[in-house]
């Protein structure tokens, strides 16, 4: 005797795709590029373009150095 099982498709798109626990890594990484991408320009700014942030090239350098997870 076979029994009756209704197989139901799933209701949407959502339902098939990765599980929102990818998002939070995500967007970290994203954050973590971004902040690599920053520190890298602010590294090869010259010293007239520090000055007209008020940044000196120490702490420009010292920022820099960071990683990219430390804030």
């Amino acid at each position: 005797m076979k029994a009756n099982v209704a197989y139901a498709a799933p209701s949407n798109r959502r339902d098939c795709a990765a599980p929102d626990d990818w998002r939070g890594p995500i967007a970290i990484l994203r954050v973590w590029c971004q902040r690599a991408r920053g520190r890298r320009a602010l590294a090869d700014l010259d010293e007239r373009l520090l000055r007209d942030i008020g940044v000196t090239r120490n702490q420009a350098l010292r920022e820099a150095r960071k990683p990219v997870w430390q804030a």
